[in-house]
């Protein structure tokens, strides 16, 4: 079932803004261009109204009472959207978390630490996303290089997903 509307830290009603050749960059951030060095120059995007609700509404509403996979591509929202989940994570009702990290966390301030700061005392543990699997470990300032890869936070209730999901690390980083 697909929903017209996005996730956020409130009910009620957003700017976003959208590239008519790309839809890719949608977001609430008034982007120009795609943000990629290789972008032949700022395009004009288009401003339109959306609808967002919380994740806790949503999960309230809808008579959802866990959720095994959130996935969050929001073009540098996913604060607003972990926010709006407040409720459910206090409870541990969210299990795994993938989240994307990339260059448009240098211009909304949203670090990997902003993630590691609020999910690891909830029980998450946290790492990067490769083919082979997830490295997850301890938070390091050498992890902020907004290179990506997507991210992935899951709950230590869950240990046999954190398990089958573990890869090694480079043999630099050191695991947790």
């Amino acid at each position: 079932m697909v929903h017209a509307f996005g996730l956020g830290d409130r009910a009620g009603t957003v700017e976003i803004f959208v590239d008519p050749t790309d839809s890719t960059p949608t977001s609430v951030l008034p982007f120009t261009s795609h943000n990629e060095p290789s972008q032949a120059g700022p395009r004009a995007c288009e401003r339109h109204k959306a609808e967002i609700a919380t994740g806790d509404g949503v999960l309230a509403e809808a008579g959802i009472d866990n959720v095994d996979l959130l996935k969050i591509d929001v073009e540098g929202s996913e604060g607003a959207v972990l926010d709006g989940f407040a409720q459910a994570l206090a409870a541990a009702k969210v299990r795994i978390i993938q989240f994307d990290y990339g260059r448009v966390n240098l211009r909304t301030g949203t670090t990997l630490k902003w993630f590691y700061d609020p999910l690891v005392p909830l029980g998450f543990r946290i790492g990067k996303l490769s083919p082979e699997g997830v490295a997850f470990k301890e938070y390091s300032n050498d992890d902020e290089d907004v290179l990506g890869p997507n991210c992935v936070a899951c709950h230590t209730g869950w240990p046999e997903a954190i398990e089958a999901l573990r890869c090694p690390l480079p043999n630099w980083q050191t695991a947790v």
